[in-house]
């Protein structure tokens, strides 16, 4: 059994226990409402009730945080999946599946975590103060994390704060400022002082908020809403603390990026990314997986992996993200003397070979190729080559770069050759790695960017932030001091540090580009194996545009156009509130503009 979630386990059996309760009789071994909790074991289970309720936010059985990139600029699904495709053509509705599946699980959370609070107080007088309090302030801190994430999705909400019975079901919505406001009060110095920094690695790893973590979740929803001078001395506080506490960066090897499947794989990211990694002390605050327990893992490593390896190759980069990273020397793919279009993946970024899964690379021991005339690969672990299903044949319609495919790559951040060995890959459901919420590298980049955006703000420290981040994959430091130069910079290191982790969605709309880059054309390779001819743009955020007349050949583009994205202002800040809630809800008079 994993260590780290050895909670998921005990709550197993405490929800068995309640199963068993005769209707309307105490139970001699569980809890009755009336009596909820009795003692610190109860207080216990149920706060792990909640921590395990997080594993339900998923898309596609993938973890919800490693799907969302996936409908933004940076990333891609199957062209033909309409769950996905409707939220980048302003094609959803209020029946959308991936809309309905976050507020659903939005809400289950919080009523798990209401009825606990309601209750607490029944534990004086048989538990101290000091625990009562500590759980207290993890249920208020996962509250908030949970309405933020809702909050930016959906706007105004319903805000509920206490167990709901059936009077309650009818309750309208509250301005998203209020709850913004209210969630910022609830994670006060006060609370979180009750907190101790981290819980016991060995018993509970980074399962459990501790202060650390709940200092950075304030700077992150301050963030989120500009609220920056909160967002600065949250995300310091959190630093300073993490350091008595122990958290550090992870040291990540860039062996054999840029390099081709001849020279050797890629598996620095593994140490963060992947199962060792889930003792990494970087990890905050992370959601736990357990194979072992029924409906405690998931389907991510088949969506992930290639389909050479046994793999739906459902999720991917764009050529848009791929374009983006930088080359050695901290320039851009246009203005680096070091990029060679015919030889795009040499003197770049290390973070894109650790990140993404492109052509001319090795994955699990096996030479990755999407070119159609790439018609075999080969298999280090045997020695021979054999047929590339990533392109041949029908599965090859469904690979990385098929017509039916993502666009072009995929993801190799968060995929690891354990899955493989494990058969997690062709089982399908028997993945359990485990997915982080929160690392420290995000904090430094909370305070870089607070400190940009807001008054007075500290230049210096936001370029040491940044520094900080680049410097462990070996890129040189920024070198700008200017503050326009400064936010371009930081929008260049969350969007490259941070990809797959769930932030692209809300970065996009906090920094008012989702209405430029949200639109228009998305770009893969072409499917014969030419290396793109395309010679982007880069605007003031990082972002590469494209046009007709400018390639490096001086011909037409060779890209291919995978789909076609549509933004509509006013409509797609927001998605839609169910339908189910609207027609339950009556409180609920109409859903967002455009819905």
């Amino acid at each position: 059994m994993k260590r780290n979630n050895i909670y998921t386990a005990l709550l197993s059996l405490f929800l068995l226990g309640l199963g068993a309760c005769s209707l309307g009789l105490e139970p001699l071994t569980s809890p009755s409402s009336a009596s909820y909790p009795s003692s610190m074991e109860e207080a216990n289970f149920g706060l792990n009730a909640v921590y395990s309720s997080l594993t339900a936010y998923s898309a596609s059985t993938t973890t919800w945080w490693k799907v969302t990139d996936n409908i933004t600029d940076i990333g891609a699904t199957r062209v033909n999946t309409a769950m996905y495709t409707e939220l980048i053509t302003s094609g959803a509705s209020a029946e959308n599946a991936v809309a309905n599946k976050l507020y659903n699980c939005v809400y289950k959370t919080v009523a798990r975590i209401n009825q606990l609070l309601d209750a607490l107080d029944n534990l004086h007088g048989t538990a101290s103060d000091t625990d009562i309090e500590s759980i207290r302030a993890e249920l208020l801190c996962i509250r908030a994390f949970c309405y933020d994430q809702a909050c930016q999705h959906y706007g105004d909400l319903p805000y509920v704060v206490h167990t709901a019975g059936i009077n309650d079901s009818q309750t309208p919505r509250t301005p998203r400022e209020t709850i913004v406001e209210n969630l910022l009060s609830d994670l006060s110095d006060e609370c979180l002082a009750n907190l101790p920094l981290r819980h016991k690695a060995e018993s509970y790893g980074s399962a459990r908020i501790g202060r650390v973590a709940a200092y950075a979740l304030r700077a992150r929803i301050a963030l989120n809403w500009k609220k920056y001078d909160l967002a600065a001395s949250s995300a310091k506080q959190a630093l300073n603390l993490a350091k008595e506490a122990g958290f550090e960066l992870e040291s990540i090897n860039t062996q054999y990026c840029g390099e081709s499947h001849e020279a050797g794989e890629p598996t620095g990211q593994t140490a963060l990314f992947g199962y060792d990694g889930e003792a990494s002390n970087e990890w905050l605050w992370s959601v736990q997986y357990d194979a072992v327990i029924s409906s405690n893992k998931t389907k991510e490593a088949y969506y992930m992996a290639p389909r050479t390896l046994g793999g739906c190759a459902y999720f991917g980069p764009t050529q848009t993200f791929v374009d983006m990273f930088q080359c050695k020397d901290g320039k851009s793919i246009t203005e680096s003397s070091l990029y060679d279009w015919q030889n795009p993946w040499q003197n770049r970024d290390p973070r894109l070979d650790l990140f993404c899964l492109r052509p001319g690379s090795r994955i699990f021991n096996l030479e990755f190729q999407t070119s159609t005339t790439s018609k075999k690969i080969h298999d280090y672990s045997t020695g021979k080559d054999v047929t590339n299903m990533e392109s041949q044949g029908t599965k090859g319609v469904y690979g990385a770069n098929g017509t039916k495919g993502p666009a072009g790559y995929l993801w190799r951040k968060y995929l690891d050759i354990a899955e493989l060995e494990r058969a997690a890959i062709s089982n399908h459901e028997t993945s359990d790695l485990n997915c982080g919420l929160m690392r420290l590298a995000e904090v430094y980049l909370i305070e870089a960017e607070a400190n940009i955006e807001m008054a007075d703000g500290n230049l210096e420290l936001a370029r040491t932030d940044i520094n900080i981040i680049r410097n462990r994959v070996g890129m040189p430091d920024v070198v700008v001091t200017s503050q326009s130069g400064l936010r371009k910079a930081l929008r260049y290191e969350r969007t490259v540090e941070l990809c797959n982790e769930g932030f692209r969605w809300f970065d996009l709309r906090r920094w008012g580009m989702a209405s430029t880059v949200m639109t228009g054309k998305i770009y893969a390779p072409n499917q014969k194996g030419l290396m793109s001819n395309a010679k982007p743009s880069f605007d003031d955020n990082w972002h590469p545009a494209y046009s007709e007349g400018s390639s490096w050949d001086g011909k037409a583009l060779n890209l291919r156009v995978y789909n076609t994205m549509k933004y509509i202002e006013g409509k797609d800040e927001l998605w839609p509130l169910p339908q189910s809630e609207i027609d339950t809800n009556s409180a609920i008079i109409e859903n967002n503009p455009g819905y």
